[in-house]
């Protein structure tokens, strides 16, 4: 069904002028089958159809510089190829689009009624940098001090993604926050970072908040 409903809006798009609302649809279908594939284990798949709806999404936020929908889906779209491009291995794609998506995001933090997307947005793309830091600082292959490095990144990174969700659910109405399991998650993952850097210095303290 997600595949005919591809190929048919593909046909209906490549005779569309550019900015076309059969363009946007094009892309929120490509986005239900990437996350259908990424349900079903096909990774590669899932990858592909995401920075496909992303090339649309990017489009669409650069034609609507104003319109804070346009510029989130483009987020939260940099988000999933992010997510997906590190659990098929290519650590730097993912950084690229994490940071991308940061970028992007920058830009509503601020702003009252996008604000409580943004921080999520924000706070997903830094946990997935702490978790490409700390893989390179648990590489036991590389040096001590790139190691150290590392960790220091990702817990700087954890923390502030750590931040950014405990304040939306300050300001979320009842079980309309994060889950509360993410704080935690993250909380664990800070301590095992401090534990890390202790080990590196060779027993000494890691640095506090």
């Amino acid at each position: 069904m997600l595949d005919d409903g591809v190929r048919i809006e593909e046909r209906v798009t490549a005779a569309d002028p550019p900015g076309s609302a059969e363009r946007t649809r094009l892309a929120q279908i490509l986005v239900s089958r990437g996350e259908a594939r990424e349900l079903s284990g096909s990774l590669t798949g899932a990858l592909s159809d995401f920075q496909k709806a992303l090339i649309a999404f990017q489009r669409r936020a650069r034609e609507n510089a104003g319109n804070p929908h346009a510029q989130m889906e483009a987020a939260r779209c940099h988000l999933s190829v992010a997510r997906l491009s590190a659990r098929v291995g290519l650590p730097d794609q993912a950084a690229a689009n994490f940071e991308k998506a940061l970028g992007i995001d920058e830009n509503h933090l601020e702003e009252r009624q996008e604000r409580p997307q943004a921080q999520q947005v924000a706070a997903e793309a830094y946990a997935g940098l702490g978790n490409i830091a700390n893989a390179r600082g648990s590489n036991l292959a590389l040096p001590p001090a790139e190691r150290m490095d590392g960790v220091q990144a990702a817990r700087s990174y954890y923390r502030k993604s750590l931040d950014l969700r405990q304040s939306v659910n300050k300001s979320a109405p009842p079980s309309g926050g994060v889950a509360e399991g993410d704080a935690k998650r993250l909380t664990a993952r800070i301590a095992e970072c401090d534990r890390q850097l202790a080990r590196l210095n060779g027993g000494g303290t890691s640095q506090g908040r």
